[in-house]
């Protein structure tokens, strides 16, 4: 290249760099593709020109320029990179881990590629393999608040919630306005049985207190306190597809009465899917909320007039508890997707039922007032109509199967000391346990050496991973006669699912929401025989079950009917409690203004 030549170039990558600064990115592509023409063999020029196409949505113009190049350096660390990251956002996990492989490979004291990998790997539930990365990354930069959180999933997802609690705990000291990581550590929280319930609470008061932004100002209501007009109740989840919380609030989406409730649903949905679209169906207004600013969704269901707003999340992932801390709504209800209180002061009531939070205790443990609904707290609604499965393992008088499909991180030492005690008394028997947590070779690895040391051989053990397709999922349970609950979290949809496969589930009742909701299904379907009042009752009621195979039998083919015809598959009824329990809230709302 000749020096006029040369100069040419650099007036014109001079020329592309002030047009980036300006923001004007398309003249700026165009320019830089002149460039590329003129000096096709320089990667530097290919690596802005794929990462402008990148930046302007068009990606598939942007793969091909990282490609070109990487071809001509492929050491190029920015350029593997780039197209690393933007594979992973277009869901080619394959290639976007490859590429974050190549740029730490490079570089490996490339602190963001460390940190986007276990990102990846974690959504490839990989959980290991991503710790790994977290804890290099922060070996490179240890005030990363959002690595430290990170890493905290990473050995919840591990059943490691000792190091999970600290990690979370370590990213708050660093950001002490980090709300993920202060609900990541509230939920974590419920999976141990090493802290008090009033140190629970404590913490979630603390935490739940801190979410409120002075920067937003309180609610200036400008409806008509009318007891008896038709009132707009808002539903925020980012739950709102295939997930559990699904299952549950469908039957009030469908069932509500249109006369006296409008409905209006938040969603902070990324990826839509048919569950999506069936809830979207059941609405009458449906925002979507995902990518939008705290304060853009305060103002929107402000100037939608809702006049009771209904969190589906709690302190699970994805939920959006500032937007209720900023009282967006007069009167704010939290219900489903949490097993405790918010600790948020602005968040007014908590749906349950006296099962669920007896009277007394619970109230005291809660910055909520408790609203117990008649009945069960829940109704669910099978998300896949799956045929009941005959009994797909051996024969009727075969060894007996014992499943439990819950969390790994629900997993706790009393649970693993527990099952291993029926199996000891139950000669033959195997365990089916299966959680996307057992997806990764490490962890199944760990399972095993847990019941070794229990003394339980890895023959008696069937550990499985996630699979994609509910039916699959669901025709699991052919291969189980018996469902084991953990404690001191029981199931929710778990134990539903088991329900509606056929399959009895055997639960312990605790002393908090998390641990009594087996308390509360199982009693709506007058199965109170299979509530374990301590460790040792559990073990003894699950035996007992073992050895009882026509009973086992019937409830194979019966119980899905008896389920079917409860209060506990009741959509209408259940709508009608909530809708009662909703306006009387109202009523006493009008009368005190």
């Amino acid at each position: 290249m000749g020096r006029q030549q040369h100069d040419s170039l650099a007036r014109q990558k001079a020329a592309v760099l002030e047009l980036i600064r300006l923001q004007r990115l398309e003249p700026a592509c165009i320019a830089c593709q002149s460039i590329c023409d003129a000096a096709p063999e320089d990667a530097a020029n290919w690596f802005m020109l794929a990462t402008l196409e990148d930046q302007l949505g068009r990606t598939e113009a942007a793969v091909a320029h990282y490609h070109k190049a990487l071809e001509r350096q492929p050491a190029l660390v920015p350029a593997w990179f780039g197209l690393g990251n933007l594979l992973y956002r277009r869901g080619d996990l394959d290639g976007a881990e490859l590429a974050l492989r190549k740029a730490v490979e490079f570089q490996p004291d490339f602190f963001e590629a460390r940190a986007n990998l276990g990102k990846l790997l974690q959504a490839r539930l990989q959980f290991t393999a991503a710790g790994e990365q977290f804890e290099a990354a922060l070996a490179l930069r240890p005030d990363s608040a959002d690595t430290c959180n990170d890493l905290g999933m990473s050995l919840n997802a591990r059943g490691l919630t000792d190091a999970a609690e600290q990690a979370f705990r370590k990213a708050l000291e660093i950001a002490p306005a980090f709300h993920a990581a202060a609900s990541n550590l509230l939920l974590s929280l419920n999976y141990t049985a090493r802290y008090t319930p009033a140190r629970i609470f404590r913490e979630h008061v603390r935490l739940g207190g801190s979410l409120r932004d002075p920067a937003v100002s309180g609610l200036s209501f400008a409806g008509i306190a009318d007891p008896a007009r038709r009132l707009r109740i808002g539903y925020l989840s980012a739950d709102f597809r295939d997930h559990s919380v699904a299952a549950f609030c469908g039957a009030l989406l469908k069932f509500h009465d249109r006369d006296a409730f409008g409905i209006s649903c938040y969603a902070d949905v990324g990826r839509p899917d048919e569950v999506t679209r069936r809830l979207q169906g059941m609405s009458d207004s449906w925002r979507d909320i995902h990518g939008l600013p705290d304060t853009g969704v305060i103002e929107m269901i402000r100037d939608d007039g809702i006049d009771v707003l209904v969190d589906l999340g709690g302190h699970t992932a994805g939920n959006r508890l500032p937007v209720f801390a900023a009282r967006a709504a007069p009167l704010q209800v939290t219900w489903l997707g949490y097993p405790n209180t918010t600790g948020v002061p602005e968040m007014d009531f908590r749906l349950t039922d006296a099962l669920a939070d007896p009277p007394g205790r619970a109230d005291d443990l809660c910055s909520e007032s408790l609203l117990r609904l008649p009945g069960c707290f829940v109704c669910y609604t099978p998300l896949a109509d799956v045929p009941l499965a005959a009994r797909l393992q051996q024969a009727a008088d075969g060894p007996v199967t014992f499943g439990s499909f819950n969390s790994y991180l629900k997993m706790t030492p009393e649970v693993f000391r527990a099952w291993a005690g029926i199996l000891q008394a139950v000669p033959d028997s195997r365990l089916l346990i299966k959680n996307f947590s057992l997806t990764d070779p490490a962890v199944r690895a760990a399972c095993l050496q847990r019941f070794d040391a229990l003394g339980i051989a890895a023959d008696r053990l069937e550990l499985r991973g996630v699979q994609a397709n509910k039916g699959d999922h669901l025709g699991t349970y052919g291969h189980v006669d018996i469902a084991l609950d953990t404690f001191p979290y029981n199931g929710t949809t778990t134990t539903c699912e088991a329900l509606w496969m056929g399959i009895p589930v055997v639960t312990l009742a605790g002393d908090l929401h998390a641990g009594r909701v087996g308390v509360s299904l199982l009693s709506t379907l007058g199965l109170e025989r299979l509530i374990a009042r301590d460790p040792a009752d559990y073990v003894r009621i699950a035996v007992a079950l073992a050895a009882d195979r026509p009973r086992l039998e019937r409830w194979r083919t019966e119980l899905r009917g008896q389920m079917r015809h409860s209060p506990l598959c009741d959509g209408p009824a259940f709508c009608r409690n909530v809708e009662t329990a909703l306006r009387q809230l109202w009523v006493d709302w009008c009368h005190r203004k």
